[in-house]
């Protein structure tokens, strides 16, 4: 194959098969060119046994998959440059039932090995394609991982679970041998049993449960499914290359997805959460931080400030008082226009009797909870703390519903312009 020299073609001899057939996406369907390499992968129930040649194994897949899409970029043609996310759906579709036929009943041990080299190998390839791909193709790659990335975590977590319950029986069954043993050998009748054997007795069963509970903690370290386990680390690895690719302001929607794509296949305290997205920060306001009862102004249902009025205040409320520009173009008897925000009766969100010191301090003390997800279900009465903020806040949102402002040729023009912006 000229995309493949001769050192790599005698190394990897099956790589130009595999290359071939990846091409294939060209003319027929994903799912034909996957039947047709999971043949040639002997993963297929009719594909046939050839003794003298094995079977290609994953370093041949992925050097010809490294090709195939190596061949697709370099090219000047959008259409066959979109043929690398069909290649990584193909592949990941592939890994897939690995994962599934290795998880059933009876399957050696010995392919847990095998599946952890083709998970590798997928996300390397995947990575690498990731930073190469034009950003026009990010939007396709986010799309298909969003679907195949919940059926890998799925059919790894499926593994692993068989593997633990293989696990937990052969335990179970030591167990049962031991005790059937000792009953074998004659255990003294309990008149002739000491204090002394009954303690001994409790003290091994607790030291052999003790040594169960380290085995099959090094079993899942084993299998990689600990919070910084091999699943976990190149599923983040992975969206935080593609986020990597994205603008903050032109890219907002697609970063928005893959961050809610993280949110989906990690714990919500997952520390790669935040921590990946570098969203994650000491500085947030905390309730010291925040004005007194005595330094803080809320208008009431009247529309007259709670606080005494004077300097500052006194601003306020006159500013408050006097008609915008929005009102007077609303003015008629049907709903009015405030700043941007709807209302029934004329009035803006910074006049509602809702909007009143209490809800001031609830407000901010919300990101204390969605900084630490964990103090939120800590006492019950956090949680109900927690939830009664977050109602208020919501129902503010509906009642001041956000206007298309692209409708209202009066609304201001940003103060300043997005920072994130480019030139």
């Amino acid at each position: 194959m000229d995309r493949m020299d001769n050192y790599a073609t005698a190394l990897w001899k099956h790589a130009p098969s595999i290359v071939k057939l990846l091409e294939g996406v060209e003319s027929k369907s994903s799912e034909d060119v996957k039947t047709d390499l999971m043949a040639l992968l002997g993963l297929s129930i009719d594909a046939p046994v050839v003794v003298e040649d094995p079977r290609p194994g994953v370093e041949d897949f992925e050097q010809g998959l490294l090709s195939a899409i190596i061949a697709c970029l370099e090219s000047d043609d959008a259409s066959k440059i979109a043929r690398v996310a069909d290649m990584l759906r193909i592949t990941s579709s592939i890994v897939v039932e690995v994962f599934r036929r290795a998880a059933r009943p009876g399957v050696q041990t010995a392919e847990t090995e095998r599946c952890k080299s083709w998970w590798t190998m997928l996300f390397s390839v995947a990575e690498d394609a990731a930073r190469l791909v034009p950003t026009r193709l990010l939007d396709r790659l986010v799309q298909d991982w969003e679907e195949l990335l919940v059926n890998l975590r799925a059919a790894y977590l499926e593994l692993a679970m068989q593997r633990l319950a293989e696990f937990d029986a052969k335990a179970g069954e030591e167990v049962a041998e031991k005790k059937d043993d000792e009953t074998r050998d004659g255990k003294r009748s309990a008149d002739q049993k000491t204090g002394r054997d009954d303690q001994r007795s409790s003290k091994d069963g607790k030291e052999a449960r003790e040594r169960r509970v380290e085995e099959r903690k090094k079993l899942i370290a084993h299998l990689g499914i600990s919070p910084n386990g091999q699943l976990y680390l190149t599923l983040t690895s992975l969206l935080k290359q593609l986020s990597s690719r994205l603008c903050n302001s032109l890219h907002a929607p697609l970063r928005a997805r893959i961050v809610l794509l993280l949110e989906r296949l990690l714990a919500m305290d997952h520390k790669a959460i935040a921590n990946n997205q570098k969203f994650r920060s000491q500085d947030f306001v905390q309730l010291e931080d925040l004005d007194l009862a005595a330094d803080a102004v809320f208008l009431s249902q009247n529309g007259e400030s709670g606080a005494p009025a004077g300097g500052v205040e006194a601003e306020i409320q006159a500013e408050s008082a006097a008609p915008t520009v929005d009102e007077t173009v609303a003015g008629s008897g049907e709903a009015e226009v405030t700043n941007g925000h709807a209302s029934s009766n004329g009035r803006g969100l910074g006049s509602d009797p809702m909007v009143d010191f209490e809800f001031y301090r609830s407000f901010w003390g919300l990101q204390e909870f969605l900084q630490y997800p964990e103090r939120a279900i800590d006492k019950q009465e956090q949680w109900a703390k927690f939830r009664e903020a977050l109602r208020r806040v919501l129902d503010l949102f509906e009642k001041y519903q956000v206007q298309e402002t692209s409708n209202q040729p009066w609304s201001k023009a940003e103060p300043t312009p997005l920072r994130d912006a480019p030139p």
